[in-house]
């Protein structure tokens, strides 16, 4: 097995030890524990955002290369810009929509380049890429849950569900949602499942279908989904994922860089960790200060540059970014 294959269990152990810790103690329904989740995820991203940006721009100066440098800082500011917009007309709410989706199909990028990077037989991209359209509908399917109605000051409204469905319907339409769920779920039987099949894999194409579609009947019927749950699962997943794999190139492969890498989680992560513990003990002016460092709207700004320019770590970005400038 390759060592990478244990940030899977470890990148996923955490949350998940953590989410069931939380419903011991408390009630799903509850929104401290919701706050909790938020603030633990949020903090966890902002450790992956700082430091990827960070190691992401002195890589590319170290290797000088000047094309995709521009397109690093081009891409931060087309992201910035992008995220102005949704916040200058106050839809916030569509925009950490759209911004989950694509942190979606960021994470799914990654995974397969993992996955290509870890195993000599990873699957196909035809086969694994799809995966975006089976995670996304399980989100939309989320958002008439109560969770998911908080400001961006992490305050929860905690609306009854009639009420989360009247105020999701202010700016997209229920029906829609559902529309959009299913056909997601559709495209995804089709391109993956039942491509296999014709393709002659009848055991991995029926295995999936058969996963897929009790999976789908599972979550149909507990509907709506938490929203706080699945994006702290998902988020957190892979913040503690990629923190950990760095940690295993860095132990492989440059060792002497280790202590460096850690020092810098430090750095990042205590001055949040700080303000939390702070205001869980109310010591005054850290409702401000909390306020101010957890605001969702810088979350969702960071979190856009981040993806963003995270695209030029892919491949085919790569290899399209430069023959475009070629021309």
């Amino acid at each position: 097995m390759s060592p990478y294959a244990y940030n899977k269990i470890i990148g996923l152990g955490i949350p998940l030890f953590v989410l069931f810790l939380g419903l011991l103690l408390t009630t799903s329904d509850e929104p401290q524990l919701w706050w909790t989740l938020i603030v633990i995820t949020h903090t966890l991203g902002y450790t992956h955002f700082v430091l990827g940006y960070w190691y992401q721009r002195n890589s590319l100066k170290r290797k000088n290369i000047i094309v995709q440098t521009k397109a690093f800082y081009f891409l931060t500011v087309v992201a910035i810009g992008f995220s102005l917009i949704f916040i200058l007309f106050d839809v916030v709410s569509l925009l950490a929509i759209f911004a989950v989706w694509y942190f979606i199909l960021h994470g799914t990028l990654n995974e397969h380049t993992l996955l290509k990077q870890s195993f000599p037989n990873a699957p196909e991209a035809k086969y694994f890429i799809p995966f975006v359209l089976l995670v996304a509908p399980f989100f939309l399917l989320s958002l008439t849950h109560p969770s998911f109605f908080f400001t961006p000051r992490l305050e929860f409204l905690n609306p009854a569900p009639e009420l989360a469905v009247i105020l999701l319907n202010n700016f997209v339409s229920v029906d829609i949602i559902s529309i959009m769920a299913l056909l997601f779920f559709v495209a995804y039987i089709v391109l993956v499942p039942l491509r296999l099949i014709l393709n002659k894999s009848y055991s991995a194409g029926f295995l999936i279908l058969l996963v897929v579609l009790a999976t789908i009947a599972v979550f149909y019927t507990k509907q709506p989904l938490n929203y706080v749950f699945l994006y702290f699962i998902a988020l957190s997943y892979h913040f503690i994922s990629w923190s950990f794999y760095f940690l295993q190139r860095f132990v492989t492969n440059s060792p002497e860089r280790v202590a460096k890498y850690l020092w810098h989680h430090i750095l990042v992560l205590a001055p949040f960790l700080a303000v939390t513990f702070l205001l869980i003990y109310n010591i005054p002016y850290m409702q401000g200060l909390h306020g101010f460092l957890f605001d969702g709207k810088i979350f969702l700004v960071l979190s856009m540059v981040h993806i963003t320019t995270s695209l030029i770590n892919e491949e085919w970005f790569t290899a399209w970014l430069n023959k475009a400038t070629a021309v």
